[in-house]
């Protein structure tokens, strides 16, 4: 498509005009600082904020404003609350303290969020979710999904009747119903009867599956899950002879390639890559010691990774950053992703071209000799995009220097083929048995959707049991699933909401929670976890095993002891002692599936040069269209969580939205910018999206994230975005060649943060790289730090300071820098933290956690727009480099707890104060919202109650008094009762999680012990699965955050203003090979790179 001079376009900086340094901009506009992006930046901030500064407010007005200010104080601190009764308990429960939480194991039973779990409860009510630090596949840790699971009890939109051709019906109507038809069935060994549930691995729904095929062998099974995973066990079949599904160990990977998988991201197993893969990435895991080289990755150094012992160890003079124990990431994606952002190199390629460059990489490795056939590439290479040479040569030596540590991984979105050359390349690399082994997948007798579409249209089903799952919104478009349930004469469907499938049942049914549900699971590596209720069903659901318990004609069977056979069953303990020890822990060990060495079949060569010849994915004609989970949503199940919604984007920092990301280049082929809505046409179907620009994105490869547009997905998520499913389908369910690309003339609103809180373009983000070998190298990452000049004089001036007096001495010494009187620090302990930039992967499970243990509301669309989101902590994205090839830092930014705080100062009804143990506190009963706190304070972390969000209806904030008040009772339950909820008027911002400081202080003193390091952990830094948040005391010298301080890469933001911030970091470390990274320059050199050496 030809491009329309006449349509405006953001005009980027030429090299002419491009600054020399490496700048980090958060977006294309920032970059080209367009009016757009500056008159944003005027709102956000007013400049009416420093009239007084520049004599535009006579003294006299001054006054005025400042009495009314008081005034008002008065006003707010004069008003009364209501008096409500309240009953004690007629009988105390035995394990009910008030005031104090009580916490259950549990785990999240699913697919893709199958976590174990503890969860807080208060009086009987979850309140809040962390992992389980006994589980290996959590270590405590969970991702923003988890922590987000809570909201979902509470949902105000969750299904509470039964349902019969949409009218409501009750439990004792089906129950005949089903007593009859189940008898019917069962007579006729289950003929026409079908089962279609999601892969979750569990061994109660396992066993009373087995007992209804057992009772109905005519019955059939069937499973679908909208992003299947299931061509790496395809692929491991070709090759092994028996289906396969690897396990990887990123921590013993010195050099990791990643093919088009966002393993650090939305990909599966999210939670345990990031704490193996980060476990590389800190600093004192990380020594210059020659032991540690030649030990690197060893499963001892994995084992003990974020041990006691090791924190306590961390920090010391002689520990920094080293090239030979820091891992390598290599990136080969089409869009960026979380993943992408790690990376220490990445290439962007469309998504159907990765194919030939691991072709490339399995010619350049000899890979092919694993298997005994020549080189080959397996298809036509059609209008492929030239692969980079120094990107094949380089990476393949890389690799090759680090046999049997390195690791090449791909995910889900890529073929067979592609999974089938992996395996090669970690057999030809000596990887297998070290970095990536393998564990028995085997198949069952269970059939597919499509299996399950063409028996219905065939007319063999006569009674569909549908368990969870959404196929009428997200089934591939070409198996139109809605029609052919419109012809099964009794369908039955069990789930948390009444969805877009459950219209177009004959019977709805309310599923019970998770949280009020027995149940069992297994992760992915085997190990066996419980499901237990923490409180009665809300709406009186049933489970799955009760569902199918009942359709095979066993009504008295109760979940409880549908477990406890399970039980039984899988561990051999049946006894009272036993299972409790196994609700306890919440898990039951030795349970993981033992790694097995594969062996090449026979016929490897013959059925490898099939699959890749056979694989037939179009790259021509047209652009590429690329389906991706989102990070928000997933594939639609999480559409109606505000907290999810609300949370930006990792890359694109959208919210409420999913858009078309295009790159700046193939936005200027089509003559379109951000906001402009296009007309997608693939293969005669359409629809319409809003497009995004995207750096880094690839040329020609469109991608959109699935599971927004929904219908019937509840208030929240109704009408969110567009449905990317009617382009969809089940041979290419991942990406597809042929899109045609149309403008509507149409433009649409975003609401994206990733330009709010700007602080001017001061340096914020820090950078090293790992082992530089060239002054080039080390000035061009250093550039930015140097920029201050005379500010960083300042700022060493006020560390030697800082270190000579030490936190907590109250100040003796007086600063030369301070015009203040500074608070007196006192106290038995000085809370600091300090994130590791090198670390961080932007997830937004911080985000989520801190949402959820401080009662922080969601605020909407509209309200995100014009800068009033109420995040305490954001995590801001700084793009850096050219917009074709930019690199990623993500950076956590929260309240800095300054000793020398702007907001306090400005407080004209002291609300904003600070405590002898560090931390800057807002009283909420004394602020009468001036916003002046908010407007002086430069970070920019102050969040406003514009509106009474936690009162009224998003859609109704600005009816005032004619609109609906009164949050939902179910709500009401959901909120931490150690923290305040706060109304409009109200400023508010991070605590450090006072309310944990204080309860963990009254532990150690009603137990004699001292507070020792470790007892405190905001909810950030207990949710972060990277350890990227380190809090602790920094009056103890041998706490872990002290030591960190003591790292040469620990710096503070804007340091040179002298707020002197207990919110500190570690610089973003980059570990490059150094001859790519000449080559990406353009540099040409005949030294070898890292990897050849």
């Amino acid at each position: 498509m030809t491009h329309d001079s006449r349509l405006p376009v953001i005009d980027l900086p030429t090299e002419a005009t491009a600054t020399t340094g490496r700048d980090y901009w958060r977006s294309l506009d920032d970059l080209a600082e367009t009016p757009e992006f500056q008159e944003f930046l005027r709102r956000e901030f007013p400049t009416q904020a420093v009239e007084v500064e520049r004599g535009a407010v006579p003294r006299r007005r001054f006054v005025q404003l400042m009495a009314a200010s008081f005034g008002l104080a008065g006003m707010a601190t004069g008003c009364r609350r209501p008096e409500i009764e309240i009953l004690p308990y007629a009988k105390m429960p035995e394990t009910v303290v008030p005031g104090l939480p009580t916490f259950y194991a549990s785990s999240i039973p699913g697919t893709f969020v199958q976590a174990p779990v503890l969860v807080e409860s208060h009086q009987g009510r979850p309140t809040k979710i962390e992992g389980n630090p006994k589980h290996p596949a959590s270590l405590g840790a969970t991702d923003a999904f988890t922590q987000a699971a809570v909201l979902d009890l509470y949902d105000p939109d969750r299904s509470r009747d039964v349902l019969r051709d949409g009218a409501v019906s009750s439990w004792q109507e089906f129950d005949d119903f089903l007593a009859k038809r189940s008898a019917k069935l069962l007579e006729n060994q289950g003929e026409g009867l079908r089962i279609l549930s999601d892969r979750r691995r569990s061994p109660s729904l396992d066993l009373v599956r087995q007992r209804l095929l057992e009772k109905a062998p005519k019955a059939r099974w069937h499973r679908y899950e909208t992003l299947e995973d299931e061509d790496a066990l395809e692929a491991s079949e070709v090759l092994f002879g028996k289906p396969l599904r690897p396990r990887h160990d990123l921590a013993a990977a010195d050099v990791i390639l990643a093919l088009d998988v966002d393993f650090l991201g939305v990909d599966s197993e999210a939670v345990t890559n990031v704490r193996q893969f980060t476990s590389r990435r800190r600093p004192e895991n990380t020594t210059e010691t020659d032991d540690q080289h030649h030990d690197a990755g060893t499963d001892d150094q994995h084992h003990d990774a974020g041990t006691d012992d090791q924190h306590h160890d961390a920090g010391t003079d002689d520990q920094h950053h080293d090239a030979k124990s820091m891992n390598r990431l290599y990136v080969v994606e089409n869009t960026f992703t979380a993943t992408g952002s790690m990376a220490d190199h990445r290439l962007r390629l469309p998504a159907g071209q990765i194919i030939h460059y691991v072709m490339a990489l399995a010619n350049e490795l000899d890979a092919w000799d694993i298997v005994g056939i020549d080189r080959l590439w397996g298809r036509e290479q059609v209008e492929a995009k030239p692969l980079p040479t120094d990107w094949v040569k380089e990476v393949a030596a890389d690799l090759r220097a680090h046999e049997g540590h390195s690791l090449v991984i791909t995910g889900r979105r890529q073929p067979a083929s592609v999974h089938a050359l992996v395996n090669l390349l970690n057999l030809a690399l000596g990887n297998v048995g070290k970095t990536v082994t393998f564990i028995d997948a085997p198949k069952a007798d269970e059939g597919s959707l499509a299996e399950l579409v063409g028996d219905i249209k065939s007319k063999k089903v006569d009674t569909l049991v549908m368990l969870g799952g959404n196929p009428a919104y997200d089934a591939p478009v070409d198996l139109d699933f809605k029609e052919a349930l419109s012809l099964v004469p009794n369908s039955i469907r069990l789930g948390v909401s009444v969805n877009e499938t459950s219209a177009g049942c004959s019977w709805h049914l309310p599923e019970a929670h998770w949280l009020e549900a027995w149940g069992d699971s297994e992760s992915p590596d085997g190990t066996y976890a419980p499901v237990q209720p923490l409180i009665a069903p809300l709406f009186d659901g049933r489970t799955p095993l009760e569902i199918v318990a009942r359709l095979a004609g066993d009504k008295r069977s109760l979940s409880y002891d549908l477990v406890r056979e399970a039980f039984k069953a899988r561990t051999g303990e049946g006894g009272d002692k036993a299972f409790r020890r196994f609700l306890h822990e919440g898990v039951w060990e030795g349970t993981a599936a033992k790694p097995i060495t594969p062996r090449l079949s026979s016929n490897a060569a013959v059925m490898v040069t099939t699959l890749l010849r056979s694989d037939r994915r179009r790259l021509s004609g047209g652009y590429e269209l690329s389906f991706h989970g989102d990070s928000s949503v997933l594939d639609g199940r999480f559409a109606n969580n505000g907290w999810l919604q609300e949370a930006p984007d990792p890359m694109t920092k959208l919210t409420w939205d999913n858009a078309a990301l295009v790159s700046p280049q193939t936005a200027r082929e089509l003559g379109v910018r951000t906001g402009d809505v296009v007309e997608l046409t693939l293969d005669g179907r359409v629809t319409e999206a809003p497009v995004f620009l995207l750096p880094g994105q690839a040329d020609g490869s469109v991608s959109v994230a699935l599971g927004y547009g929904r219908r019937r997905a509840g208030r929240v998520g109704d009408g969110v975005g567009f449905d990317a499913y009617p382009l969809r389908t089940s041979t290419e369910p991942y990406f597809a060649g042929g899109l045609e690309i149309k403008r509507t003339g149409k433009r649409y609103a975003f609401a994206t943060t990733q330009d709010h809180g700007s602080m001017e373009g001061r340096d914020l983000v820090r950078e090293t790289i790992v082992g530089a070998e060239s002054d080039h190298d080390s000035h061009e990452m250093e550039h930015h730090d140097d920029h201050a000049g005379e500010e960083k004089a300042a700022v060493d001036h006020r560390h030697d300071h800082e270190h000579a007096q030490g936190h907590g001495s109250g100040h003796e010494a007086a600063d030369p820098l301070n015009i203040v009187t500074p608070p007196a620090l006192d106290g038995d302990h000085q809370w600091g933290m300090v994130v590791n930039l090198s670390a961080c992967v932007g997830c937004n499970a911080c985000v989520i956690a801190c949402q959820s243990e401080n009662n922080v509301p969601i605020v909407g669309k509209e309200q995100i727009a014009v800068g009033r989101e109420m995040h305490w902590l954001r995590i801001d994205r700084y793009f850096k480099g050219e917009p074709d090839e930019p690199e990623v830092v993500h950076q956590p930014v929260a309240c800095m707890h300054c000793e020398n705080a702007p907001c306090e100062i400005v407080c004209p009804v002291n609300a904003t104060v600070h405590s002898p143990e560090g931390l800057n506190l807002q009283v909420y009963n004394r602020c009468i919202g001036t916003r002046y706190c908010g407007n002086n304070c430069p970070y920019k972390v102050r969040r406003f109650n514009w509106f009474d969000f936690n009162e009224r209806p998003l859609n109704e904030l600005y009816l005032g008094p004619l609109g609906d008040s009164g949050m939902p009772e179910t709500e009401k339950m959901g909120k931490n009762p150690d923290v305040t909820v706060r109304m409009r008027g109200v400023m508010e911002k991070c605590t450090y999680c006072v309310q944990r400081i204080e309860k963990a202080k009254s532990g150690a003193k009603l137990s004699g012990q001292p507070l020792k390091d470790g007892m405190v952990t905001p909810a950030c830094g207990q949710a972060c699965a990277a350890d990227a948040i380190v809090f602790g005391d920094l009056s103890d010298p041998e706490s872990r955050i002290s030591k960190l301080r003591e790292d040469p890469s620990h710096y503070g933001l804007l340091e040179e203003i002298n707020t002197r911030p207990r919110t500190t970091y570690l610089a973003r470390a980059r570990n490059p090979n150094t001859a790519l990274l000449r080559s990406e320059r353009g540099e040409g050199s005949e030294e070898k790179g890292e990897g050849e050496k």
